[in-house]
């Protein structure tokens, strides 16, 4: 009989940091220890340190990294619509926010910024450049002044927070439901 070893490959920054975010959104802030992270990945307490100086660092770069995967490479996406017209473009954020379920980190994250400075900023960071892309989309859709800020916070705050919500499910299937917050917040 054959028996076959799997090699193992070095862990990279990326493979923590996104181990490491889906221990905040199932398991809370608590369990983002360095001892708790190398068991869930199965590695020593070097592998950690040979990816991040100290526990400082890693709080930092996780921010960061929240920050790329759930905002930046989102916003990069649907800049990439140039052709597409202002509702459209909103439209597909919508998709895309819903396909990728980014909203399930946001309230971990959120969690851990009220008892984590370096997060806390993190999320202020975000917070503002999430409501600067936003706001300049309605703006573009033709919005102005009261109304234009009003629906930027809604959907902002709703997208950011939904998924944390422990809301009763919708009876729309998802394309629907989207079909109509976008009407929702497109129409005059």
């Amino acid at each position: 009989m054959a028996v076959t070893v799997k090699k193992k490959t070095r862990l990279s920054r990326k493979d923590w940091l996104a181990r490491a975010m889906e221990v905040l959104s199932r398991q809370g802030s608590a369990k983002l220890t360095i001892d708790h992270l190398c068991e869930a990945l199965g590695v020593t307490k070097g592998s950690f340190y040979a990816h991040f100086e100290s526990r400082a660092d890693f709080v930092t770069q996780f921010v960061d990294y929240w920050a790329e995967i759930s905002t930046q490479a989102v916003v990069e996406a649907i800049d990439k619509l140039t052709e597409q017209t202002p509702e459209d473009r909103l439209l597909a954020l919508m998709q895309l926010l819903h396909r990728k379920r980014f909203g399930r980190y946001d309230a971990a994250v959120r969690a851990w910024a009220t008892q984590e400075p370096r997060v806390a900023e993190g999320v202020r960071k975000v917070d503002e450049q999430r409501y600067k892309y936003i706001r300049q989309i309605f703006y573009d859709l033709g919005f102005r002044g009261n109304d234009l800020d009003v629906r930027t916070r809604l959907f902002v705050g709703h997208h950011s927070s939904e998924q944390g919500m422990r809301l009763p499910k919708s009876g729309l299937d998802a394309d629907e439901e989207i079909r109509l917050r976008h009407a929702f917040f497109t129409r005059p």
